[in-house]
Parts: structure tokens; sequence; C-alpha cells
């Protein structure tokens, strides 16, 4: 089970805002808000990379001992959108891996140039919506060509999946951690302009990390019992599990970071201080404020206050498993009543 650091995915969803921004804006951008201190003291000492096309936007940048990859694009996820043929029965959307594939010469030129010193030790690569999707893809590629020379991880939010059964277990054979994140939405009323998974062959790669206004829960990838139940409640409540707004995901991680500051959640972690799916009865998922540094920055306070902490525990024992399943999932979405009445 890999560990889940909460600084880095409020600063993978900062970065991937950026991503959005033109070259020339983005400085004034972070200078004119408060948020992104932690992202200005990155790119105000480091030379950025820019790789940009009329579709979309890759950053580079490094930063201490990491480099990170930033995807943003205005592409549609319905534009070939078919599963190609890429190796050994592993297939990815068309539309994505053409795109990666353009890029990746002049992603990995850059990553050497930053390399110069080689004291670079990790690549984390993020991306919101379709940026998401290239950013699994993008990842991918880049942890195979870099296996045994960095760690490479993923941090995506609200991304579609991008391959079949056979590049998850690609996927998952040579990236370090990832995590796709989805927000929850409220009272949302059916889009007509959004974009549907076309293939029930289309499989996600990774943990999801489902995050409210006040709390965060990681659900495991292999989980079935809880995606079911859990589809099937929020479907009857109209409450989407992926938001079409960025600044909602940058919201949510800020109350939950500033709970954790200032001591509003209940620290209860193990002896390395940072969040773990427990596999015997009676552990729980729990994520701490001791995985904030001393040294980060303070997040502005929430425009609402902050609830407990949500908790789900995890059984081996089947039918005990699902019985606690029902109960978050009736648990949640008495909450989320609560909140759209």
């Amino acid at each position: 089970m890999n560990n889940i650091i909460v600084k880095e995915l409020y600063r993978a969803v900062l970065l991937s805002k950026i991503s959005f921004k033109n070259s020339s804006e983005i400085n004034a951008f972070i200078d004119s808000n408060s948020d992104f201190l932690d992202i200005k003291k990155i790119i105000s000492k480091h030379e950025v990379c820019f790789i940009e096309n009329e579709y979309l936007k890759c950053y580079i940048v490094k930063y201490c001992n990491t480099i990170y990859l930033s995807f943003s694009s205005i592409l549609s996820y319905n534009i070939d959108n078919q599963l190609h043929y890429f190796k050994d029965n592993i297939r990815i959307h068309k539309g994505m891996f053409h795109h990666i594939q353009n890029m990746k010469e002049k992603i990995i030129d850059h990553i050497t140039e930053l390399d110069n010193l080689k004291d670079i030790k990790k690549i984390h690569i993020c991306g919101y919506k379709t940026g998401g999707a290239l950013a699994t893809v993008a990842t991918s590629i880049l942890a195979e060509y870099y296996n045994n020379i960095y760690l490479v991880s993923c941090y995506t939010f609200g991304a579609q999946p991008v391959g079949n059964k056979q590049f998850t277990k690609y996927f998952n054979r040579y990236v370090t951690r990832s995590y796709r994140v989805n927000a929850i939405e409220y009272n949302n009323e059916s889009s007509k302009g959004e974009e549907k998974i076309t293939s029930s062959k289309y499989k996600h790669v990774s943990n999801s990390i489902l995050l409210d206004k006040d709390s965060i829960m990681e659900i495991p990838q292999r989980d079935h019992i809880f995606h079911r139940f859990a589809n099937i409640f929020y479907s009857h409540y109209n409450i989407k599990f992926s938001c079409e707004s960025l600044d909602t995901y940058v919201e949510y991680f800020k109350n939950i970071l500033f709970a954790y500051n200032t001591n509003l959640i209940e620290s209860k972690i193990s002896s390395d201080n940072i969040a773990k799916l427990g596999n015997s009865d009676d552990q729980h998922i729990y994520i701490s404020s001791s995985t904030i540094s001393n040294n980060s920055t303070l997040p502005s306070p929430p425009t609402h206050p902050v609830p407990s902490f949500i908790q789900m525990t995890v059984s081996d024992d089947l039918t005990t498993a699902i019985l606690q399943k029902l109960d978050t999932i009736n648990s949640m979405v008495s909450k989320l009543i609560e909140k759209t009445s």
C-alpha cells in the first residue's frame, strides 16, 4: 500500500491549476494569489520548462531532488476515443497516447537538462481532467523509461481512465505512487456537455481519494463492494464523484490542511507519521497533521467550519466488511443529504 502525502496532493492540485495559465501569466498569477506561496518558492528560484501547443500545455520544473510535470489540455476526451494497441495486449486511449508520444522526446530532453547535477530522485506528474488523463499516460511511459533511475509518481484530479486492464498492470508495475482524486459535487444537474466513457474496457489505474469539503477518504482500487454501493447511493441523490471546477479541489484541500494545522482533526496515526490502510481488523484510514511539515505554508482559513474526519474501517472478514462499508456509506449519505437540503 502506497502512502498518501497530503502536502504533495495539495501542491499537485496547485500545479495543475497553474498549468492552465500561459507561461507569461504565471508569475503575476502567483504573486496575486496567497494560496500559491508554496508554489512561488518553487517557480521563483528555478527555471520552468514549457512545452505548449494549441491543445495542451506541459510545465516542467525542478525543486530540490524532485522534478514536477504538470499537464493541462483543452482536448476533448472523446476525440480519438479508441483503445490503441501499444504492446503486449496493452491498449491506451488513442488520442492521449498520440499527444504524449509527440512530446515524449522533448520531455526527456528537459528532464535530462534539469538533472545536470545528477541529484534528482523523484518525478511527480499531475493534471486535471483531460490533463490528468495525459498525465496518466505520460507517467506510465516515463516510469518504464526511467525504471530504477527515478521514483515516478502520479496525482490526478477528476481524470478519466485511459487504458485497458493490461494497461493498469503495466502502469502499476513501474509507477511508485499514484492517486486519482475526485471531489464530491452537490446538487449537480446533469451536464449536456459532459463527456462520457464510451467503453467498459477502460480501467482506472490506481486507488481513489474521495474529497469532501471537510473530509478525505481513500478507496482501494480493488474495493468493488464500496464502489458499487457508493455509486448507487450517490446516483440516487444526484451527487457527482468528480466535480467540474478545479477551484473546488483547491478549496477542499485548503479546508483539510487548515484543519490539520489548527489541530481540529484528532491525530491517530502509525509510527511512520503517514496515512496507512490496515489489512487487519480494527485498522483505519487516517490522515494526520503530522504529514504537513513545520515549514509548510499555512493555507488561508476555510470559508466555513471544518467538522470531524471520516474514518473507514477495513476488515478481512467479508461479511463484516460489507456491513461496515454499508455503515460507512449510510453515514456519508446522511451527511450529504443534510448538506444538500
